[in-house]
Order: structure tokens, then C-alpha cells, then sequence
């Protein structure tokens, strides 16, 4: 058994087995991004409105009052405040790059196939059971973030009984971002609702 690479397992004499990982959104991934997005706005808004405060009143008041001598010259407390709060937004806009990037990378999900089924984990522990012979049809749909940008798949699984849904977010490879190169086409083989994908390539 090998991990998933982008394609399944083929049979050999031992039957047909294969494993791997994938990564779906975290469960409140909306409201973390929203977080992020109203506290690098509030503090975006503060730093432009003491900005203005500032440069919109009297600068000739030194923070040190003794110190006459330079008083022309020295700057003000709430210049400092201004160029902190200035450093603190640049500071701030790399962690919230950081923040989403660490948000919308996801959470691990892992499944094993053999000749019967597919069993599908998600971080929680909770296994999903898909026998090949109740998968009815699976269909694809564009997965977006931030409504523009294509990061994965949302995969719909309908059985007998019940539909199931996973969010399936692209690997890293960008070779591997076809509906064929993620595990649910396993689903797909094994039920007989594709062919398999190497059938031309293999002559087989």
C-alpha cells in the first residue's frame, strides 16, 4: 500500500488496496477569516484616524517639556503613537497573511479502499463507510475562496441511502488538480461509473 499520490491503487495478486490523506476546510474556517478580517480593519481604522488627528493639530509640543533647546525639533507623543502604530499595522498585516494561510490550509482527512468499500476518517475520528455497490453517482463542483480564487473541489457523493459532501482542497502539486487525481475517483472506479484511467495508456 502506498500513499495517495494523485491516483489509485492498481490490483495485483493480492487485490486492490489504497490509502492516503486529504484536506477538507475547517469546520468554522467563515468565522475565523471574519475575525481575522474585522480586527485587522479595526485597528487599520485606528491607525488612519490617529494619523489624521495628529498631523491635523499643533506638533510643536516636544515629549521632552525640558528640553528646550530642541524643542523644534523633537517629536511629539502622538507622532510616536502614529509611527508605532504604523509598525504595529505592518506587523499585524503579515499575521493576518499568516493567519489565513494557517485557516484555509484545512484539516487532515484519511481513507483506506480494498475490493469492497472505502472508509473515509475525518480529524474527529468519525469513519464514513462507502460500499462500492451503493455509490449511485459523484459529482465535482468548483471549491473557490474568497469567491475567486479555485482552491479544490466540492464533491457531492450520493448512495442509496443518503448523500455525503466533502470539501476537497487541491494539494500542494499543481499536476495533481483533476477530478481523477483525488480520492473519490476511487469511488468512481470500483463502482463502475468510470472506466479506469489507465485503460489507454496501459493498452489494457
Amino acid at each position: 500500500m502506498t500513499e495517495h499520490a494523485g491516483y489509485s491503487q492498481v490490483d495485483d495478486r493480492y487485490g486492490f488496496c489504497a490509502k492516503g490523506t486529504f484536506r477538507c476546510p475547517k469546520k468554522k474556517e467563515a468565522m475565523m477569516l471574519n475575525i481575522v478580517a474585522v480586527v485587522y480593519i479595526l485597528w487599520f481604522v485606528l491607525v488612519v484616524v490617529n494619523a489624521v488627528i495628529v498631523f491635523t493639530s499643533d506638533l510643536s509640543v516636544p515629549i521632552f517639556e525640558y528640553d528646550k533647546t530642541i524643542e523644534d525639533f523633537a517629536p511629539t507623543r502622538d507622532l510616536i503613537c502614529v509611527i508605532i502604530s504604523v509598525l504595529l499595522l505592518v506587523v499585524l498585516t503579515y499575521g493576518a497573511v499568516f493567519a489565513v494561510i494557517l485557516i484555509t490550509g484545512g484539516r487532515e482527512y484519511t481513507y483506506f479502499a480494498d475490493e469492497v468499500k472505502m472508509v473515509i476518517a475525518d480529524p474527529d475520528g468519525v469513519k464514513t463507510v462507502f460500499e462500492y455497490k451503493d455509490v449511485v453517482f459523484v459529482r465535482y463542483e468548483k471549491l473557490t475562496l474568497f469567491a475567486r480564487r479555485e482552491r479544490g473541489f466540492d464533491v457531492y457523493i450520493e448512495t442509496k441511502y443518503r448523500t455525503h459532501n466533502y470539501k476537497y482542497i487541491f494539494s500542494k502539486n499543481k499536476f495533481l488538480r483533476q477530478e481523477k487525481d483525488t480520492p473519490f475517483f476511487i469511488l468512481e472506479e470500483r463502482a463502475g461509473l468510470k472506466t479506469r484511467r489507465y485503460t489507454d495508456e496501459m493498452g489494457a
